[in-house]
């Protein structure tokens, strides 16, 4: 069941620091949910859905997003190759744009928001 499956389905390669906050992030999301399905009647399964809607896009993107960190911090990304034989200034103009790629992958842990996740399973749930 997908109660049974939650902890699994954060295995990741954990190249973002702030991967390590998923799982009881998704706990409280998802202990939120199943109240509220509890306290309205509803039914939990309906619950494990919207829940599963709006959190499993989510792990995913991060999951993309520290994966391909990971190429990065190990000068294996397509994008950005690196031969070693680079004089500084052409390895300036490779790192900077790794950098700024680097900093976006992990915009999502200062640009969303747990409660915008309850609020739109709740939404879904009510729905």
């Amino acid at each position: 069941s997908l109660l049974q499956s939650l902890d699994a389905a954060h295995s990741m390669f954990l190249q973002l620091p702030s991967c390590s906050i998923l799982p009881p992030k998704d706990a409280y999301i998802l202990s939120k949910v199943l109240s509220h399905a509890l306290a309205t009647q509803r039914a939990p399964e309906r619950a494990l859905k919207a829940y599963d809607a709006v959190r499993r896009p989510f792990a995913q993107s991060v999951a993309a997003k520290s994966w391909e960190n990971g190429l990065i911090y190990t000068f294996n990304h397509p994008d950005f190759p690196v031969t070693g034989r680079e004089s500084e200034e052409e390895l300036t103009k490779i790192l900077d744009p790794m950098l700024q790629r680097v900093i976006n992958n992990m915009s999502w842990a200062w640009k969303t928001f747990i409660e915008d996740d309850v609020q739109q399973a709740l939404d879904i749930l009510d729905a």
